[in-house]
């Protein structure tokens, strides 16, 4: 597996390899340090960091990431493998060149629609480059996997030979059943840049004591959203949440807060984290309408929409999911649609069928 980032922590992409070990494949993640270098292992398959220090702005990831497949590729070369599983697009040039050098199938893992996430960071030249990349990519790999159906159509219309939907879906862990004491709360843990409306959600529930806010984040506003949480009685602000707590935090929430900015072309294939975790941890999403969270909050019943980031709507929205009585159903429904085990099944189903190596 190739990945620009130190896989500390990826979820997605640990996952996916721990499901591999399971089933009995060997997996090397060759991964981008961003400074930091060596080996270990991790719950069964190998981690090799490599690649010079750097951060995650646009044009410095432009302009260092040939020195990440200089240091990449010779490691990679002495390695063995059947395989080559690059993890979105900025690693697809060296999963295609080492799938080409070594003759073996090659696998596109796209997270995203690549050049729409990075399309406001860099300019319209390179914006226009990575769309003839991510065709070309495409069309070149044995098969496309991805985590979205609206992604996947995507990818389909680049002409993608196979294409995959491999969701960032997430496992349960025991009982989650709640019965809801006092105040309705809900929860918001992730980044609080200003795409995500979080200052919108305080401001539509602030001094309302049927509701109780929880926010968990980093970046972006968080100096401001800090100050707006102790303005308000009933809001109570985490800071930087570690990962593996996100999950009992929406365990023990009402609902799970997900916002997001529809001009950012990105969006529109938006299918979060915080939907399947919601889901796992057995709780309805209060969502903005748009994007594939949108149309799967709406398909499933699985929680409410609001048509606007203004807060009198989100508003409008939770008051509704206050008032459901069929939503525990809704959201077990579409859990046991998007769950961790289905997607292990696909990916495991998916390399059961690549063809044996030619020694």
């Amino acid at each position: 597996m190739l990945l620009s980032n130190p896989l500390a922590p990826d979820p997605r992409v640990e996952a996916e390899a721990e499901a591999l070990v399971e089933e009995g494949h060997r997996v090397t993640v060759l991964a981008w340090g961003r400074g930091a270098k060596g080996e270990e292992r991790l719950r069964g398959f190998r981690v090799v960091r490599v690649g010079p220090p750097a951060g995650y702005g646009g044009m410095e990831v432009v302009l260092k990431i040939p020195l990440f497949y200089a240091a990449a590729l010779p490691v990679a070369l002495r390695m063995r493998y059947d395989v080559v599983h690059a993890h979105d697009l900025d690693t697809a040039p060296l999963g295609l060149a080492l799938s080409l050098l070594r003759g073996v199938p090659l696998i596109y893992d796209a997270h995203e629609s690549y050049p729409d996430m990075v399309a406001p960071l860099v300019p319209p030249s390179i914006h226009r480059a990575l769309e003839k990349l991510d065709a070309l990519v495409a069309r070149r790999a044995w098969a496309v996997i991805t985590v979205g159906n609206r992604l996947a159509k995507r990818f389909a219309r680049l002409g993608a030979r196979r294409v995959v939907v491999v969701g960032n879906w997430k496992a349960r862990k025991g009982d989650v059943r709640r019965e809801r004491k006092g105040r309705f709360r809900i929860a918001y843990v992730g980044v609080l840049t200003p795409d995500r409306h979080v200052e919108d959600l305080i401001r539509a529930f602030c001094g309302d004591d049927r509701f109780e806010i929880i926010v968990g984040g980093y970046k972006g506003k968080e100096r401001e959203i800090r100050e707006l949480c102790s303005s308000c009685d009933n809001c109570r602000f985490l800071g930087r949440v570690p990962g593996d707590e996100v999950y009992g935090i929406f365990r023990d929430a009402d609902a799970v807060f997900y916002s997001l900015d529809p001009s950012v072309p990105n969006n529109y294939y938006s299918a979060p984290n915080s939907l399947f975790l919601a889901l796992a941890a057995g709780r309805p999403l209060l969502c903005l309408d748009h994007g594939e969270v949108g149309e799967i909050v709406k398909g499933y019943r699985c929680g409410e929409v609001f048509p606007s980031n203004d807060p009198a709507e989100i508003r409008k929205a939770a008051l509704r999911l206050m008032e459901r009585h069929d939503i525990a159903e809704c959201v077990e429904r579409a859990y046991a649609e998007f769950n961790w085990e289905r997607a292990r099944e696909k990916l495991l189903a998916l390399y059961g069928s690549i063809p044996p190596p030619k020694r």
